[in-house]
């Protein structure tokens, strides 16, 4: 996966990342401040975030979410090819 492929939607855009902690509680926060420094890495702004910065130290796997802010605007563009 290239995330310059995705520069558009993440950066400068809020997006969900969720991680667990070590005592395997989930935690999901929202952040602001994205950029893609690598091909296959990321920065995210941790401020006021002390539970994601403890649980991404603990396991950096994590999942980001992010939306097209048009995604509404595309669903009620589409056909609807299934209908009962």
């Amino acid at each position: 996966m290239n995330l310059y492929d995705y520069k558009k939607l993440l950066e400068c855009k809020p997006i969900h990342i969720a991680t667990v902690s070590d005592e395997n509680k989930p935690n999901l926060s929202v952040a602001f401040d994205v950029r893609i420094i690598e091909d296959n890495k990321i920065i995210i702004s941790v401020n006021e975030m002390i539970n994601t910065q403890k649980n991404v130290e603990y396991n950096p796997n994590v999942v980001i979410t992010a939306f097209d802010v048009n995604w509404v605007e595309n669903i009620w563009k589409s056909k609807i090819l299934y209908s009962r």
